[in-house]
């Protein structure tokens, strides 16, 4: 299974496709549930997500058919900058009025809390130019200092407290905490690099145990995917014309440097997406095995 992983400023948000899709209302809801901790709902994460969004929905006339967020579910004042190309690929619209026609349910606003039905993925990016993570760290504080090629190897404790990191192999010392956030792979790495997960594990690799936790680096779960490769009329898409055409290329990179417009700014950009229920999985051992709990979620 390939696994990439972005390892400069902004991590995997440099890398992906650009789609920023949140979860549904219900999933943050049951995570509040099993957490016992109502701040884990949808209405403190929803506040949390319009806290570093700023929703650019001012898309042309050719395109409102398609799309039309409320204002209250998105926010204007973050540095993750959420929107859509200035100009749609014509496929994005034959795709979703092939949808629409063959009986599929739309959804104007993906990111409503309500994923169900298909519309317009908002994609990380504005005005021809990629939003990630890293702008986050824009205009950040004063005693903010980041180093770059510096990946971590392990936490240093002191006995069982943890007191810093050791990068390149220099030390690196925390005058308060250690704030370890490196994601659902690289964090439980971490933690068993410097000993603490399942001792079994540990003994195998001669680590050191400062702590035997069990728990660590297991249960993942992750969203698969397959890829289902369609044929279509080649007049579908301008794509194969564009990417066959060195001159082309040439030409819209000039373009976009000019004033982040052009081809390089529309192809590859925004894309339909869509949740689908399937009453079949009701019927499924699955599903027949879960708790009374999961089953009613």
């Amino acid at each position: 299974i390939g696994y990439d992983r972005g390892k400069g400023l902004g991590g995997s948000s440099a890398i992906n496709f650009s789609v920023y899709d949140i979860g549904p209302r219900d999933d943050f809801e049951e995570i509040a549930r099993i957490a016992g901790d109502p701040t884990w709902g949808w209405k403190d994460a929803q506040r949390r997500l319009k806290s570093i969004e700023s929703y650019h929905g001012d898309v042309s006339k050719d395109y409102q058919k398609y799309l039309k967020p409320l204002p209250e579910n998105h926010g204007t004042h973050g540095k993750i900058h959420v929107g859509f190309p200035q100009t749609w690929e014509r496929s994005l619209s034959h795709t979703l009025d092939c949808l629409e026609e063959s009986g599929m349910e739309m959804n104007l606003d993906i990111n409503s809390g309500n994923p169900l039905g298909w519309g317009p993925c908002p994609n990380s990016a504005y005005k021809g130019i990629r939003s990630t993570s890293a702008d986050m760290l824009l205009d950040g504080p004063e005693n903010l200092t980041i180093l770059t090629e510096a990946p971590v190897q392990r936490i240093l404790f002191n006995e069982r407290t943890a007191i810093g990191v050791e990068s390149n192999g220099m030390a690196y010392y925390a005058s308060k905490e250690v704030i370890l956030s490196a994601g659902a792979l690289d964090t439980p790495k971490l933690l068993m690099l410097s000993g603490i997960g399942p001792s079994e594990e540990l003994q195998k690799h001669q680590i050191p145990l400062i702590h035997d936790l069990p728990s660590v680096g297991r249960g993942l779960r992750d969203h698969m995917h397959i890829n289902m490769v369609l044929r279509r009329r080649p007049s579908m898409s301008d794509r194969p014309a564009f990417y066959t055409n060195p001159e082309a290329v040439a030409a819209a990179r000039v373009q976009w440097e000019q004033d982040q417009t052009g081809p390089l700014a529309e192809y590859g950009v925004s894309m339909a997406i869509g949740f689908m229920k399937s009453r079949r999985i009701y019927d499924s051992a699955e599903f027949k095995s879960l708790s009374s709990e999961e089953q009613r979620h």
